[in-house]
């Protein structure tokens, strides 16, 4: 926000913008509730994600299936931040963190208990909304409940640094949890946490100040977004070849930066003029929107490539990640200091063009291939370059002019498109991608192994090219949108 803080607030500079009182808790405990709640929804991803495959088991769910569940709660999380925002501005953001929290809880008591693939579609689509509550009132929380610089930048770091690393802490609890029960022990540990945060929210203070000024544009904002998020996943499953989508949507990803470029001619109309004035924001929004899509859209790919491809239970696929989780949290501790040093520009091309690396050489790396030797480099440059979503502080103080909450709310747009694109695609070559059984007649057991580690095996390597476009095209749009080292640092 960009009303300072004092002990009472007034109505902000900026259209719109109303006001918070801080929060009653003291500094430390106000982030410690807060912090709390991307840990909650870092173990919930983790909980799904290990669980799949006994998942798709239990409820007798297609690769259709499965591709729909996983991105029923993404496109819900991803596309209706901007409206949870708007109604934190309009009752409160305490009473919508609440909502959230109670939203989520009672979807995971729902999907936990659901005998059918539809009901749980629908229950991890109700967690998403609820996620998206949390996340925008607890984030709002953040930015009017501490004065800006220091103070702010202090909670921020901590809250996106939790984010960053709390995959490693709910990979581990979830992996043990679903091999000492089963798929539904993670979602009911989801709904006693998510209980508990709520009853710890009675320590935060509501926010004071009141405006619907933006509630019906959030509405149409969020639609829209829903509408983008499908169509993605839509794009996936046309009958094209797979190398044409890809192509196609490393194309798209650029549209913004060439807009922006062309708006600096002068015969370019306002839109366009607007755009490139404000190609640093814009860019900064682009990148951490392709690379969220290009990390996160691989989470469903590996998935399935170390439990169906390499046979790892899912304490030992936890295990695995666990070395990508904690390169996450170390990059996003050590990328801000060198674009600091570097320049914004050159640190989040750098780390995309990373990430590209690696997912390229994801896509390369065949059945029986050696973890330690073929998949964890790979891995951890994908993950070193990821820890660019997690720096939202880094965006505004390189001199982009982002703002945290706009960042969040593109991470999280960015995480909807890379799940339902990768899953999507997934799906659809797995449905057309035809193995040619060896010759000579009937197939022994071994070959039967082979033909179906192959026909799980080509999808995933696809779904790795796809996310490789995603963040090649987030390394050039930093390349020529971001500031480099000169430019000013703001407060």
């Amino acid at each position: 926000m960009s009303s300072e803080l004092g002990n009472t607030r007034a109505v902000g500079g900026r259209s719109g913008e109303v006001a918070d009182a801080p929060v009653a808790l003291g500094h430390t405990g106000a982030i410690v509730v807060l912090v709390a709640v991307p840990l909650l929804l870092g173990f919930d991803v983790a909980g799904v994600n290990v669980g799949l495959p006994e998942v798709q088991r239990d409820l007798r769910m297609s690769s259709g299936d499965l591709d729909t569940l996983y991105s029923a709660y993404r496109i819900c999380f991803g596309a209706l931040p901007v409206l949870a925002g708007a109604l934190g501005l309009a009752f409160g953001r305490r009473l919508v963190l609440r909502l959230g929290l109670l939203v989520f809880g009672l979807g995971a008591v729902l999907a936990a208990t659901a005998g059918s693939a539809l009901v749980l579609i629908g229950a991890r689509a109700t967690q998403g909304a609820g996620a998206a509550l949390a996340t925008a009132g607890g984030l709002a929380l953040i930015d009017t409940s501490f004065r800006r610089g220091r103070e702010r930048n202090r909670a921020l770091v901590a809250y996106f640094a939790v984010a960053a690393g709390a995959a490693a802490v709910a990979l581990f609890l979830s992996a043990n949890l679903v091999e000492l029960g089963d798929w539904k022990w993670p979602l009911y540990a989801d709904a006693l946490v998510a209980g508990a945060l709520l009853l710890g929210t009675g320590a935060l203070a509501e926010s004071t100040g009141r405006s619907r000024a933006g509630l019906g544009r959030a509405v149409l904002y969020a639609t829209g977004l829903v509408l983008l998020t499908r169509a993605s996943a839509l794009l996936s499953q046309v009958h094209w070849q797979p190398a044409v989508v890809i192509a196609v949507t490393a194309a798209l990803s650029t549209v913004p930066m060439l807009a922006a470029r062309l708006g600096a001619a002068a015969w370019a109309p306002p839109p366009l003029a607007r755009l490139f004035h404000e190609r640093a924001r814009l860019g900064a929004y682009c990148v951490v929107a392709l690379l969220a899509a290009g990390f996160f859209g691989l989470a469903f790919p590996l998935t399935i490539r170390l439990q169906l491809v390499d046979g790892l239970s899912p304490i030992a696929t936890a295990r695995a990640l666990l070395p990508v989780a904690l390169t996450v949290l170390l990059s996003a501790l050590l990328l801000p200091a060198l674009a600091r040093r570097l320049g914004l520009r050159a640190v989040a091309a750098g780390a995309a063009a990373l990430c590209a690396l690696g997912l390229a050489r994801l896509a390369t790396v065949g059945a029986g291939a050696s973890y330690a030797t073929d998949l964890l480099p790979a891995l951890l440059l994908v993950a070193f370059g990821a820890g660019v979503v997690a720096l939202p502080v880094a965006f505004a103080d390189g001199g982009s002019g982002a703002r945290p909450t706009g960042l969040n709310s593109s991470r999280q747009l960015g995480q909807a498109i890379g799940v339902t694109m990768a899953s999507g695609l997934f799906v659809y070559a797995q449905t057309h991608a035809a193995v040619r059984p060896p010759s000579g007649g009937a197939l022994s057991a071994q070959a039967m192994v082979v033909a179906r580690v192959a026909a799980a095996l080509r999808p995933v390597q696809l779904d790795f090219w796809l996310v490789a476009a995603l963040a090649a095209a987030a390394a050039l749009i930093a390349l020529c949108t971001l500031p480099g080292p000169t430019a000013p640092v703001t407060e």
